[in-house]
């Protein structure tokens, strides 16, 4: 799915995980996010998380930074769940929510650069860390 983003960082002894989508909100139009995702977890070689409810925006925040410093146009009570594993190099993820509320049934992540996820080595590396942290 075009749009969706996700990166994944240490902080201090945990994976952090966020989560920059897009809302698509029939006639009223489409909406950005950027959340830290909950219940983040990684185990035999499966990750899963939560994107837990989150604020909607009119354009596209490039960090939750600058989320928090812009106005919120509406939000979503929605939670998404995704659980998925690495697949030849990408992060294959299936999401399930509420009818109509995930982008897609299955989306696959590619590398983006450093801190946004997602394929092989960066996913490699969280996962390393995380088997560790999460266990």
């Amino acid at each position: 799915m075009e749009g969706e983003r996700l990166e994944f960082a240490r902080s201090g002894s945990t994976v952090v995980g966020r989560y920059f989508g897009l809302e698509r909100m029939g006639d009223e139009g489409l909406y950005y996010t950027a959340t830290t995702v909950t219940k983040l977890s990684l185990r035999d070689s499966v990750l899963s998380f939560v994107v837990p409810a989150r604020s909607l925006y009119g354009k596209r925040p490039g960090s939750l930074a600058a989320a928090k410093k812009m106005k919120a146009t509406g939000f979503t009570k929605h939670e998404l769940t995704f659980t998925g594993r690495l697949v030849d190099g990408h992060l294959r993820l299936g999401c399930s929510a509420q009818p109509g509320e995930c982008p897609e049934a299955i989306m696959v992540f590619g590398k983006l650069g450093q801190r946004s996820l997602c394929a092989a080595s960066a996913l490699r590396s969280v996962a390393s860390f995380a088997a560790r942290v999460l266990s």
